[in-house]
């Protein structure tokens, strides 16, 4: 294409922005480096990778070099040497997108005052300018020089130069952007929300998916009272003010949570919402997730809770734009899934599953498949990533060579596919960035140019990290860009490495469908290779799960799915134009879903597919074997293995290894006794540890669903505990053995041992849910026996001695009408050998006794005083409660409870006339509490507090038995 000289040296200088520097000596080398680590190095290098895209002139790639006196193109006018002008230009590339970012973090905080600034963030940001002002002096010295003396040599390294003072920029950015996520405006909603739940009038509007989220899953769905329940997100702008008489102004985000069903709810409404607002509570147990944090990257602020769906009154919207477009987007979703679920039938399987495939819907009927998926190690299918996109993009490519049309109107045409099909789907990282890729590929090819697939990923991530800066910590980021920099970095060589091309090709035999379909069995192999051992590592890190199946999983899948995929994209183009035409491919589609749920539960149930770590694997060693495997990667896929890096990887891997085991070893020898409170909301999950030997006392819930599964076995794993030699069922209510089948799955259990009760009310209702307990303890080929007052056994290699000492043989209705009355109590000691001046060195498990049991205990005369205690019935308080309380003489006491339980404390006003220290469930997480080896108590809680109590100090708590008789009147 012809140029003027004016006008080519107008746009050479507007060109000289994104044009690279002289690539002399060491700097080609630095910048190929740059290029092949931005992608996992964050967004700060890959931003610089970024910026310095090669421009091409007429077909032709033009590298900036020295021009030597009476060079042509320097009398032509040709802007291509390095004058002092064009380095101007150059240099003003990082200190413009720097510039743009530092004033977005201060937009962000327009609001905080000069004196609110944090140290930190300023020296960042001034160390930033000094760097770049640094790097800019250098540059200009050396361009001086080059303008001088056309043959000096370039300064070695000047790209990755450039690269650190940019780098401390966005450092600096993502700092300032911390400090406005963690300052509130004086209007923000988040203001209100903390641990007690506050009524609150807001107003705003529906955004997102208003969706209804169906019953627990599991052995006692039936048996639990929570209904189906609608969740969404309000995006506030008013809220009532009872001194301002009205609505004032107000913003932030909120979880609304209607406790029934309300389908009339959708995106886009103005509503009024009645509720109570109340923070999120943060992980209480180690390797629980943290559902507060992810909300929090999320920003969103709290959750509104509204007991019907009354409460929420739908107004009547003003008409603009934003409330048009929610309305529009939700109605193509509305005919999308209508169109998709045509021909199936309504809550089918096949149908969900394949909702969950192409619109990412998450129905409860796929709650088991979802764990199978991910137990195999192939969850990746069912998350809108790049994979989907790209069926989609081959379909529209396919369609479009049918057609006679010219390349940039397929192209354009290809785009506006997607960017309707990002309409009907959420949005999340994984799809955004499969999004933004493939407007970086195709985008350039309407001008009829090609952006490397690096920088398309390197744009991806910084247009991601620049709307939600927070991602960077999240997995799912950090997943789904360091697998699609794997599969860019190594896949093909992978690929080529194990089938390699032919040094001479032969037209008429090299594109034989035979042929064709060997090198995409191949790339699908590299593929699936580099992507799962790069992600292995992050993945046993985050979720702690390895799933050798993960890579001949995905070879062997990925036909199936792909046909799946392509059919489902065809189903639903159908059916949003002729939804009863589409029922025509249900047929096809229903017999590939039903076969490849088949093949993925009978994978999942193969012995060995996936491995639990016992303990959460550290960061170092995450890193280290990260490192380890990127070098495997590169040595496989290039042929030319480097043994210094390889050997440098598995010293550090080795070393990691080494520290981390000793540090484990060092501080889980086996205690002489230990007792661990799980934090279960209302419910109780106890865990008693003693020279190796585990003792489980109970495992259920009734505030939180599938307890077993989402928060014991986690927790009893991220301890280091792999077996559970002896679980005791208190009694027969719910929330004492509603996680006890979930938590059999996950770990290995000696015996169970119960009540009389449980077995009494198995045999009298056969459909209750204790007959479904036994029957499943049953199915899992566990022993199952009955316990009363005087039954012992030992735990450990200490022999600490449990002992029953409640209820008594032979105990029925009649004699106590109350079920909690029949619970377990249970004293666990430490042999007479090893205790110490103070005597009863033991713990005191009472499960849920009430007034009955108490008193008969009490009149019995039997051995309650402890040196730990849990309070009956999770803090309830009877009459005889202060007496228990004299007998049993803890030196600590915990409380298994919910929030609510605590909101209304019976027991403050018994322990302010007898201090304890008393630990409870809600307020402070999970609780561990050691006996050390010179008698002392060791005491530590999931959020962060701990605690010592020496012999002496026990010896000076107020209440004696001796000292004070019995109290009465204490309701």
């Amino acid at each position: 294409m012809w140029r003027s000289p004016a006008r080519g040296r107008t746009a050479t200088r507007f060109r000289g922005i994104l044009r690279p520097l002289p690539e002399v000596g060491g700097a080609r080398r630095a910048a190929r480096s740059l290029e092949a680590a931005a992608p996992s190095c964050g967004f700060g290098v890959g931003l610089c990778v970024a910026s310095r895209g090669r421009t091409r002139s007429s077909g032709a790639e033009r590298v900036s070099r020295p021009s030597a006196p009476g060079d042509p193109s320097e009398a032509s006018g040709d802007a291509t040497a390095p004058t002092a002008d064009g380095w101007a230009w150059r240099l003003a590339a990082p200190a413009a997108i720097g510039g743009v970012l530092v004033a977005h973090g201060l937009a962000q905080l327009r609001w905080v005052t000069a004196e609110a600034w944090r140290p930190a963030v300023l020296v960042v940001l001034a160390a930033a300018a000094a760097g770049l002002l640094a790097t800019l002096a250098v540059r200009r010295f050396h361009a001086d020089r080059v303008a001088a003396e056309p043959r000096t040599p370039a300064v070695r390294g000047t790209r990755g130069a450039a690269a650190l003072p940019l780098l401390a920029l966005l450092l600096g950015y993502a700092a300032w952007s911390s400090v406005a996520a963690e300052r509130l405006a004086r209007d923000d909603v988040a203001r209100l929300v903390g641990p007690v739940a506050v009524p609150v009038v807001l107003e705003g509007r529906l955004v997102g998916t208003v969706k209804i989220k169906a019953a627990d899953r599991g052995a006692f769905a039936a048996f639990n009272y929570r209904r189906p329940r609608t969740l969404g997100r309000l995006e506030v702008s008013g809220r009532f003010d009872a001194a301002a008489g009205g609505m004032i102004p107000a913003r932030g985000t909120v979880l609304l949570k209607v406790n029934r069903p309300a389908p009339l709810l959708a995106e886009g409404q103005r509503v009024r919402v009645t509720g109570k607002l109340q923070a999120f509570t943060p992980a209480e147990n180690p390797g629980s997730y943290d559902f507060a944090a992810a909300m929090e990257r999320a920003g969103i602020a709290g959750r509104l809770t509204v007991r019907k769906a009354t409460g929420v009154e739908v107004r009547l919207a003003e008409e603009n734009l934003a409330r048009d477009a929610a309305l529009l987007r939700q109605a193509l979703r509305t005919r999308a899934w209508n169109g998709l679920e045509r021909g199936f039938e309504s809550g089918s399987g096949p149908a969900a599953l394949l909702g969950s495939l192409l619109l990412g819907r998450a129905d409860v009927v796929l709650d088991d498949l979802r764990e199978d998926f991910r137990v195999v190690g192939l969850s990746h299918l069912l998350s809108i990533s790049g994979a989907h996109l790209g069926v989609l993009v081959l379909l529209m490519v396919g369609v479009c060579r049918g057609l006679p049309v010219h390349p940039r109107t397929a192209t354009l045409a290809v785009l506006a596919a997607v960017a309707f099909y990002l309409l009907l789907v959420p949005v999340r990282v994984p799809v955004l960035r499969a999004a933004l890729m493939a407007a970086c590929f195709l985008g350039p090819s309407v001008f009829g140019r090609r952006l490397p697939a690096g920088r398309a990923l390197t744009i991806a991530a910084l247009a991601v990290l620049a709307w939600r800066p927070h991602d960077l910590f999240a997995p799912g980021f950090q997943l789904s860009f360091l697998a699609v920099w794997a599969i860019v970095r190594f896949a093909k060589p992978i690929a080529e490495r194990l089938h390699p091309p032919p040094l001479v090709t032969d037209a008429a035999t090299g594109r034989t469908p035979a042929g064709a379909v060997q090198r995409g069995f191949f790339e699908i192999i590299g593929v699936s290779l580099a992507a799962a051992a790069a992600t292995a590592p992050l993945v046993l890190h985050h979720f702690g799960i390895f799933s050798p199946l993960a890579v001949p999983g995905s070879v062997l899948s990925w036909p199936l799915f792909g046909f799946v995929l392509g059919l489902g994209h065809l189903k639903l183009a159908i059916g949003m134009l002729w939804p009863e035409a589409s029922s025509l491919l249900a047929g096809p589609l229903s017999v590939a879903l039903a076969f490849s749920a088949s093949l993925v539960r009978l994978a999942a149930s193969l012995p060995g597919v996936a491995w639990v770590p016992a303990r959460p694997v550290p960061l170092l060693w995450t890193l280290a074997a990260l490192l380890f495997v990127i070098a495997l990667l590169h040595g496989v896929g290039s042929g030319r293995p480097r043994p210094r890096l390889l050997v440098a990887a598995a010293l550090l891997l080795a070393g990691s290894l080494a520290v981390t085991q000793g540090v484990q070893e060092r501080f889980d020898s086996p205690p002489d006794l230990r007792l661990t409170m799980l934090a279960v909301g209302d419910g109780s999950a106890w865990l008693v540890e003693s020279g190796g030997g585990t003792l489980m006392f109970d495992c259920g819930s009734s505030t939180i669903a599938q307890v077993g599964e989402r928060e014991v076995a986690p927790a009893l794993r991220a301890l280091g505990v792999r077996r559970i030699d002896t679980l005791v069922i208190s009694h027969a209510d719910l929330d004492h053995f509603s996680g006890v089948l979930e938590l059999a799955d996950a770990l290995p259990i000696g015996r169970v041992l119960c009540s009389p009760e449980v077995t009494n009310e198995a045999r009298d209702l056969p459909a209750g849910a204790a007959a479904v307990l036994l029957d499943g303890l049953a199915a899992r080929r566990i022993p199952l026996g009955e316990v009363t007052a005087g039954g012992t056994w030992r735990i450990g290699t200490i022999g600490a001695a449990c002992r029953v000492l409640w209820p008594p043989p032979g105990l029925t209705l009649a004699d106590a009408r109350n079920s909690n009355d029949h619970s377990i109590v249970l004293r666990v000691e430490l042999p007479a050998e090893m205790q110490t001046e103070r005597p009863a060195r033991s713990i005191l498990l009472s499960g849920d006794i009430q007034q009955h049991a108490i008193t008969a205990l009490l009149a019995a005369g039997a051995p309650l005083r402890s040196t730990l205690a849990d309070l009956p019935h999770h803090g309830s308080v009877v009459r005889a409660s202060p007496d228990w309380l004299a007998a049993a003489d803890p030196a600590i006491l915990l409380q298994s409870t919910g929030r609510r339980r605590l909101e209304r404390d019976k027991w403050r006003a018994i322990l302010e006339e007898n201090p304890r220290v008393r630990l409870a469930s809600a307020a402070v997480g999970m609780v561990q509490i050691t006996l050390e080896s010179d008698g002392s108590l060791a005491w530590s809680t999931h959020r962060g507090g701990s605690g010592r109590m020496t012999l002496e100090e026990e010896e000076r708590l107020p209440l004696r038995p001796a000292e004070r008789s019995p109290s009465k009147g204490h309701k």
